[in-house]
């Protein structure tokens, strides 16, 4: 359950954002694409960290801290000012993939190399119908906002 919504808050972001860019800020696509590439070195850059951490700590420590800095990134998104600089949201955004990238990678360690209880490995099996969900969710407001 928590692996989806996680997914569900990572995606929603990073699908409605570029049109936030283009369409309101008048961001170029260059730009906004630009802006949108910390998200993905924050994930990049602590997946093997995150990795290397869950061999040391407990996992549920380690997950629970990327799901707290995944929510600190979104929560600065939202009270960003709608005159602040490039350099601004893309730091927030990078503060979102350094804590998606640490739930998410000490998440897949600990259910693909044993150290889960039953109730986890739920989770795994959930998979395919959480991502089919994702793109549903994705494709209904990627049709919301092209009606706008």
């Amino acid at each position: 359950m928590t692996s989806t919504a996680t997914f569900v808050a990572q995606t929603l972001p990073l699908v409605s954002l570029p049109f936030y860019f283009q369409e309101m800020l008048q961001f170029s696509p260059v730009k906004t694409g630009l802006l949108m590439t910390p998200w993905a070195v924050g994930v990049a850059a602590a997946a093997p960290l995150a990795g290397w951490f869950a061999d040391r700590m407990p996992v549920s420590t380690l997950a629970g801290s990327g799901l707290l800095v995944m929510t600190a990134g979104l929560i600065a998104m939202l009270c960003l000012p709608g005159d602040s600089s490039a350099v601004m949201i893309g730091l927030r955004l990078g503060i979102c993939g350094v804590g998606f990238g640490f739930f998410h990678m000490s998440a897949i360690s600990s259910v693909y190399f044993g150290r889960t209880t039953n109730l986890k490995d739920l989770d795994r099996t959930q998979s395919p119908f959480a991502a089919s969900r994702e793109i549903s969710i994705e494709g209904c407001e990627g049709a919301s906002i092209a009606r706008r």
